[in-house]
């Protein structure tokens, strides 16, 4: 066999392996920033609607949980299609993903000291071992960073003859054409790896690799910098096309303005490689070796926030025009389009603690749909509405859909390595959503037993003032699920008191009237399936506190569960 084709051969094992380690840093690193700063990005979601500038922050903060600008935007099309975002907030959320990424390729700069190994023994133990979330979350980051580096040496090192893989990789970028259409034929080309790496990270971090090792040019690593900040877009677009039109409207803009921001850096890149060249060689010249090119190595990520910057800048210069513009490209539809909650991406490089965020905000607006369907069912039940009634069995029908996404949704987010916290929380919310259409299942079985028998007007009264009862048990409860469950330990045993003695009232009218009214109204018997989902009512708003006391309790009593 030809000795230049298995030197080949082993530098792309050599080069997948790495890319494999360093697309496993980014993944543990991931996992160990949201264990750090998740909670607090959950607390920022909900002041989007501030100000652009928190969304950009979001953004920015999402992307540098998750280490990927191509999952943080993919996120967005979620947020925007379950109604979390509007259109502008999405446009800057985008926006401000650009900068969760500007960090992290500087941490291959400092393979040139060896510190991978050291990283690896710091954060073994605390990865392993630690029992607080943030400080495992503080052990797998530094692991990560030590395994990313390792990741980098392998690709920088895995070529026995560099002078052999160093020509073969020029012959293949020789094919390109020269000067500015070799830019843009070179940026087009690097897209294709956005799509099956799907981390901006480590695909910066193979191209730093190559050059640190002498394997490939500057220059055309610079121009492959540029092209993974335009593939970044690719996958949110594909995502969108399955959303609805906030979502294909944010993410059109961001695509177009990307595309402005690259087309501009390809009719000035000579200006720009001319600084990155003298900065670079200057710089190498503090570090003289034979074998690491570190000056070379820091023009890719100086590269890569270069085109950020110009991307953001453009992306809020003409932020204002951004409706007008979407408006001349997407036509608005006929039909008012319905928002549903639908996971796009890969579960492994999604955000288990904004996902959750999101189902949170699904479990909100479904208590809320399930507080005006009582309200519509208490009016049907008094006033006999024909209006008031369509629209509770309309609500009914929506929680339905509301629990079916949303069952989807936390199965495949609970396929993500969550901590302890997150799998109760999640659990927790699965089992709200079920409990809350239970209610919307019984407000529909009290309006289709009304139908079918015709109650006295004293009947009526009494079914309107036991069901009168049961919607204060639920509105006590509808606090908690429309502030985040925010309950504090020490108020739970004064907020149980408070529930219990509602349940105690509505079981004790519910005795009281049957009793009375069975033995003086005929037409009771009838009533009797009216009453008693009523009761279910009451029943299944008590076992929302019940869950919420059980799952989700204090860290501290989290291993006694």
């Amino acid at each position: 066999m030809n000795s230049g084709f298995v030197q080949i051969f082993l530098f792309l094992v050599a080069a997948l392996a790495g890319l494999g380690l360093i697309s496993l840093g980014t993944r543990l690193l991931s996992e160990g920033l949201q264990l750090i700063v998740g909670p607090r990005v959950r607390r920022i979601i909900n002041w989007l609607d501030q100000n652009d500038g928190i969304a950009s922050i979001v953004g920015g903060l999402t992307s540098l949980m998750i280490q990927s600008r191509i999952s943080a935007s993919v996120m967005s099309v979620s947020y925007a299609g379950s109604g979390l975002m509007n259109q502008r907030q999405m446009i800057f959320f985008l926006l401000g993903a650009t900068f969760g990424t500007f960090l992290t390729p500087w941490v291959f700069l400092l393979d040139s000291f060896r510190v991978d190994l050291y990283f690896l023994a710091l954060g073994i133990l605390p990865m392993m071992h630690a029992r607080w979330d943030q400080l495992a979350g503080l052990g797998r980051a530094v692991f990560a960073v030590g395994l990313m580096l390792l990741g980098f040496d392998v690709i920088a090192f895995g070529a026995a003859q560099p002078d052999l893989i160093a020509q073969w990789l020029k012959s293949l970028l020789d094919v390109l054409p020269d000067g500015r259409l070799g830019f843009f034929a070179l940026v087009f080309v690097v897209l294709p790896f956005c799509m099956v790496v799907r981390s901006t990270v480590a695909l910066l971090g193979l191209v730093m690799a190559l050059v640190f090792a002498g394997l490939i040019e500057t220059k055309s690593a610079v121009i492959m910098a540029v092209g993974f900040n335009l593939g970044a877009v690719i996958p949110a677009f594909l995502a969108a096309r399955k959303s609805n039109l906030v979502a294909r409207k944010g993410v059109g803009y961001f695509v177009v303005i990307s595309l402005v921001g690259v087309i501009l850096l390809g009719f000035s890149f000579d200006f720009l490689w001319h600084h990155l060249e003298r900065f670079t060689n200057s710089v190498g010249a503090l570090f003289p070796s034979e074998t690491l090119n570190v000056g070379p190595t820091l023009a890719v990520p100086m590269a890569h926030v270069a085109t950020n910057l110009l991307i953001m800048f453009i992306g809020f210069m003409l932020a204002p025009l951004a409706e007008k513009i979407m408006e001349l490209i997407f036509r608005k539809p006929k039909k008012k389009q319905t928002q549903h909650l639908r996971y796009f991406g890969r579960p492994s490089q999604f955000a288990p603690s904004l996902a959750l965020e999101q189902a949170s905000q699904e479990v909100k607006k479904m208590a809320a749909l399930v507080h005006t369907t009582l309200h519509m069912t208490q009016d049907t039940l008094l006033k006999a509405s024909q209006d008031s009634e369509s629209r509770a069995l309309k609500y009914e029908g929506i929680t339905d859909s509301i629990l079916q996404e949303l069952t989807v949704f936390l199965a495949k987010v609970m396929q993500v390595n969550l901590s302890k916290t997150q799998s109760f929380e999640s659990a927790c919310l699965l089992h709200f959503a079920v409990e809350l259409e239970k209610i919307a299942d019984n407000c529909q079985d009290i309006l289709e037993q009304k139908n079918r028998y015709e109650f006295s007007d004293d009947l009526k009264q009494d079914l309107s003032k036991y069901f009168t009862a049961a919607v204060e048990c639920y509105e006590h409860v509808f606090p908690m699920l429309t502030d985040h469950f925010n309950i504090q330990p020490e108020s739970m045993d004064s907020f149980l008191e408070d529930m219990q003695g509602y349940v105690n009232d509505s079981i004790q009218v519910y005795d009281e009237l049957l009793l009375q009214g069975l033995t003086s109204h005929k037409d009771y018997k009838q009533a009797i399936p009216v009453f008693n989902s009523i009761r279910k009512i009451v029943e299944n708003t008590h076992s929302i506190v019940d869950l919420r006391q059980r799952f989700l309790l204090p860290e501290a009593d989290l291993a006694r569960a």
